[in-house]
């Protein structure tokens, strides 16, 4: 129960904070948020595979995109078979970070990709217990970067590949007054 009444106030508080862009290292900010879960990877039987290709820092909320990555990857241990890898991969393009998290779980149905785009609700994802929290606070701190969060069928149509995409606070208005 505290989980979930932490998750609600983690969804409600990514809508309305306000942002706090940071000067962040992008390789950094995926090593965090990669510690996190690498002992739930582990005791799952679940490798992690970690690709970073960016030289400049970028201008983030590096609070919410660390905790969005961390969700990425809470929800791809969860549903990744043991024995698989979940990949991630993280790349400035220009114009800001890109950030893919594939697993080689069950994937999500079409509708609720459909879903994921509309992003104001919880996506509720079968058989590992959560309410869909977690993608839908995803789905808020890519908005209010100015970004967004898509779903599509991982490599070979197996398992799901989430990229979120965060503009460079610096270069794009995020629609919440922040430079």
């Amino acid at each position: 129960m505290l989980a979930l009444a932490d998750d609600f106030v983690h969804a409600a508080r990514a809508q309305t904070r306000p942002l706090v862009p940071q000067a962040l290292d992008l390789a950094a900010l995926v090593d965090e948020a990669v510690a996190e879960w690498r002992a739930a990877a582990a005791a799952a039987g679940v490798a992690l595979s970690v690709q970073v290709d960016a030289d400049a820092p970028l201008w983030l909320d590096h609070a919410l995109a660390t905790r969005a990555l961390a969700n990425l990857l809470s929800n791809a241990v969860k549903h990744a078979p043991p024995g698989t890898t979940v990949a991630v991969r993280a790349w400035r393009d220009p114009a800001g970070a890109r950030i893919e998290v594939v697993d080689a779980g069950p994937g999500l149905a079409a509708d609720q990709r459909q879903a994921l785009v509309r992003g104001e609700e919880a996506l509720r994802v079968g058989g590992a217990g959560g309410v869909g929290l977690g993608l839908l606070f995803v789905r808020r701190v890519a908005r209010r970067h100015g970004g967004s969060l898509t779903g599509e069928p991982g490599p070979g149509g197996r398992g799901e590949c989430m990229t979120l995409r965060l503009p460079d606070l610096c270069n794009a208005s995020a629609g919440s007054g922040n430079p």
